[in-house]
């Protein structure tokens, strides 16, 4: 099953809401609330050392769509916040390392599902980001991660 957004209001709605599958994480979820702090934290820094100004704030409209429209779901469907949010010490490096965060660069996510994450492209067909490669029976090894904001939040101590 795969999980895609849609305007709600545009939908036509005679019926009450359905309580979401206990699957999914409620508002409550420590992890949700944590990844928003963290991010509205980062939005009120300066702009990190080694980043340019088109970048941070390209990566901060990244960190706000996956954690607005996108991490309820993410957490619902196995992913963790290093999927999500995780890159290599230095921002760039091994791609392995890299959430889907710092793979977006401006781009959107259309549907994620237990499996893969699809990435908008903005020409030619889309890009999918993999739990673990397809063929292989475990998940890539991102243990050398670190959440995008426990880096720029480093960065900001020294």
């Amino acid at each position: 099953m795969t999980f895609q957004r849609f305007n709600a209001s545009a939908a036509d709605r005679t019926e009450q809401p359905q309580e979401p599958p206990p699957s999914l994480p409620r508002a409550l979820d420590q992890r949700l609330a944590d990844a928003q702090s963290a991010i509205d934290a980062l939005e009120c820094q300066a702009q990190p050392h080694g980043l340019s100004e088109a970048r941070w704030y390209e990566l901060l409209k990244d960190l706000r769509h996956v954690s607005d429209q996108w991490l309820d779901l993410g957490l619902g469907c196995g992913w963790s916040l290093l999927d999500l949010f995780g890159c290599p010490p230095t921002l760039s490096g091994r791609v392995g390392l890299m959430g889907v965060v710092v793979l977006l660069r401006g781009r959107s996510i259309e549907s994620i599902d237990q499996d893969r994450i699809v990435i908008a492209n903005r020409l030619g067909p889309p890009n999918v980001f993999y739990r673990q490669s397809p063929g292989v029976s475990v998940p890539f090894d991102r243990s050398g991660a670190r959440l995008v904001w426990d880096i720029l939040n480093q960065g900001e101590k020294e």
